[in-house]
């Protein structure tokens, strides 16, 4: 399944799906009626919520393992960063979402000077193969990224979740954070994210990266 950056926006521009991401990333893998009492939300909210997490890839379902009779509840969790070193298909993408992003690096190096009064500049064509990853990943959410490869720093100058963020800053900051977390142990590279600094401008925020050491 190849997943445009409309499908996850729209995925995740909705509140109850942030929120249910939100419960599944904080408290683990849950089935439904456990989440429809955390939420308050409607059963079939809920599932068709979840549904719509699991075609964008953000969420898995399995049956519950059971030693009595009876139908297993579909348990739900976060897609993790193994779940897409495992999958062939996810790895495909990534691979795919890094050669895009060298390559639209190589264009806009010749292309593209500094701008003296944002710093902004391509990602470089030598980064590394995470922070490559993570470019394409903040660009399909939509987020207009511009890396500063000075300070492990990325620019978002474009908030596609500005209301919701405003009003949900810790859930949606959150949530960003730790797909980014996830985008780099996919990669299997050398960083990790060490802040996410929300409305250090209007719709600007920064996504602070740090080497790992060992």
């Amino acid at each position: 399944m190849t997943t445009s950056r409309s499908a996850v926006a729209r995925a995740l521009a909705a509140e109850s799906r942030v929120e249910l991401l939100h419960r599944l990333q904080a408290d683990g893998p849950q089935h439904i009626d456990a989440l429809v009492a955390q939420t308050g939300l409607h059963a079939n909210t809920v599932r068709e919520h979840l549904a719509v997490l699991v075609d964008v890839g953000l969420v898995r379902r399995a049956p519950e393992v059971r030693t009595v009779r009876g139908r297993p509840r579909m348990i739900y969790r976060v897609t993790t960063a193994d779940d897409l070193v495992a999958d062939p298909e996810a790895q495909q993408r990534l691979e795919a979402d890094i050669a895009q992003a060298r390559r639209a690096a190589a264009l806009l190096a010749d292309a593209t000077q500094v701008d003296s009064a944002t710093g902004r500049t391509p990602v470089p064509v030598e980064s590394e193969r995470d922070v490559l990853a993570l470019e394409a990943h903040l660009d399909r959410i939509g987020f207009d990224p511009v890396y500063a490869p000075g300070d492990l720093t990325f620019h978002l100058f474009r908030c596609p979740f500005l209301e919701l963020a405003r009003a949900r800053q810790d859930v949606v900051c959150r949530l960003h954070t730790e797909l980014a977390q996830s985008v780099l142990e996919q990669a299997e590279g050398d960083h990790d994210v060490e802040r996410l600094e929300p409305f250090v401008g209007e719709e600007h925020c920064t996504l602070s990266l740090r080497r790992r050491i060992g």
